[in-house]
Formats: structure tokens, sequence, C-alpha cells
């Protein structure tokens, strides 16, 4: 078999990923990032990393990774877990035999809140089984913030099959804005519980954690690492933040809130170096 870097220019990445340079691997801590590339060889696998975990088992069950494998005569998509160094196969004889020989566009996704994903190399027969997806339309990129609703928390009693994918951004991308004709990448920075605000010093001796006006320019949900800038070549057209509900939870004043989005809008605007065209704001009733 031969070895296909997650690095390599001819994947296309969403969401938030790290790459150390310390390894030849990249890992994603915010649910929603993938990997998408064209596929025509024969045999796909994923070689995942040591870092690969689930941090929470309070996930409903929630797999940890979805492979989404298209065609233009039909798509299927499969989710699977992992822990640690392994190898999950995505596409073998036995689905081509079932679905046709392809060319695929793969998508592989992160979609558990609640896991950590490393991926250390594609695995193929050839060399040239894997290529770059070529661009068909103009596409819009949006950057959505949010917590529950927009990562796909549910309780232990509860599953949601494909986690994040059938959460509010992509709900809103597969089933409104592609059917009619809009190409979407959704970079998703989202949590369970988040509220938007930075707690106080009272409520921080508490136990509460950061709100996503600091926790968003962090690596990780559970690191204060600084995240590395990003390339703003592709920044998003559309912020859309939909926070507030824990905010209103824990009784936060409309003027704290307030202050709060103004801070992280103005942050945002300065990271996206003016790429942005639309603020979308889905907020508490109680914040308007």
């Amino acid at each position: 078999m031969h070895e296909l870097s997650p690095r390599s220019p001819l994947l296309c990445l969403s969401g938030r990923w790290t790459a150390p340079s310390s390894v030849d691997a990249i890992t994603a801590f915010w649910s929603g990032s993938s990997v998408s590339f064209l596929f025509q060889g024969s045999k796909l696998q994923l070689r995942t990393g040591p870092s690969t975990v689930r941090k929470d088992r309070f996930n409903g069950g929630t797999p940890m990774i979805a492979c989404a494998v298209e065609s233009t005569s039909n798509s299927s998509i499969s989710t699977y877990d992992a822990q640690g160094t392994d190898i999950i196969t995505l596409i073998d004889e036995g689905f081509l035999s079932s679905h046709g020989t392809g060319p695929y566009v793969v998508h592989v996704t992160l979609i558990d809140w609640a896991s950590v994903l490393e991926i250390e190399a594609f695995l193929v027969s050839s060399d040239h089984d894997i290529l770059a997806i070529p661009p068909a339309r103009p596409s819009l990129n949006v950057l959505v913030i949010g917590d529950s609703i927009s990562c796909g928390w549910t309780d232990v009693l509860q599953s949601i099959p494909l986690g994040c994918l059938n959460a509010l951004p992509f709900v809103l991308k597969r089933d409104v804005l592609q059917n009619k004709g809009i190409d979407i990448r959704v970079d998703l920075i989202a949590y369970p519980g988040m509220t938007l605000v930075d707690p106080t010093e009272d409520e921080r001796d508490e136990g509460a954690m950061l709100g996503m006006v600091s926790k968003f320019f962090h690596t990780s949900p559970w690191s204060a690492e600084i995240a590395e800038a990003p390339d703003n070549r592709d920044g998003p057209k559309i912020l859309l933040i939909a926070l507030g509900t824990n905010d209103e939870a824990q009784d936060v004043s409309p003027t704290r809130f307030t202050e709060a989005m103004r801070t992280l809008l103005v942050k945002l605007l300065h990271l996206y170096d003016q790429k942005v065209q639309h603020i979308c704001l889905i907020v508490s009733y109680r914040f308007l």
C-alpha cells in the first residue's frame, strides 16, 4: 500500500486542523472538521494517530468519524470509531462491486464533539488513486460559531447518528443552500454548553469554562493553547453565530452579552482581514 500524507495539497481541509511541525500528521479537536478529495482506486484506508481519543463519554453514542462517498449516480455514508493508532477501511472491493467503480468524491469528517481525530495517512494501492477535487462552481465559505444546536449534542439517553452532520449548520448546507445550487463550505467551531461571555472571577472559581469570546481562538475546547492564525485566502464570507442560550441560563445581562459579542466580532473581522461580507446572529430573544 502507498501512503498519502494528510498534508498533501491534493486534499481539501475544512474546519480547524492543527499540524505540528514535528510530525507529518494533522489533528482535529473541533467537530465538523473534514478532509475531502477525489478517489479513483480499488482500496482506501485511513490510519489514525495515537492522539485519536474520545474525551467525553456523555455524547449520546455518536460515532467519531463519518465517511461520505459520492459519485454522479449514487452516494453513501458510513460511520466509524477509532482509538489511538488504528486502520479503518473506507472503500474496498465489496463497496465497489455494489456501488460501481467511481470516481468518487470522499469526505472524511470528525462528527463527534467529544472526540479528537489525528490522521497520520491515507493508504491506497497506487500513487494516482487520490486526486484533488476540481472546482465545479463558485463556493460560499461560512464560519459557524455555536453551542449544542450547532455541534449536535444530545444526552446519553438519545443518539444523533451522524453527530454534527445532523445539526443546524450542515442541515442548512445540505437541505437548503445546496438544493438551490449553492456550493457551501462550512467551518464549524462549536461545543455543548458554551456561553458567549467569559466567566467572572467568582464564576471561574465555581468551575465555569471560558466563553466563546475567548475559546474560539484556542486550539481545542479542552486547551488554552492559542490556535494558529488561519489562511485568509479562503476566509469566510459569512459569519453565523448561534449563541446565547447558555448565557441566558446563567442570567448574563444583555449589556454584558452585547459587549462580549462586539468584542468577538471585532476580533473576527481583524482575524479574517475584511473577507467577511455578511454577519448572521442567532441569539436568545432576551439579547435582541
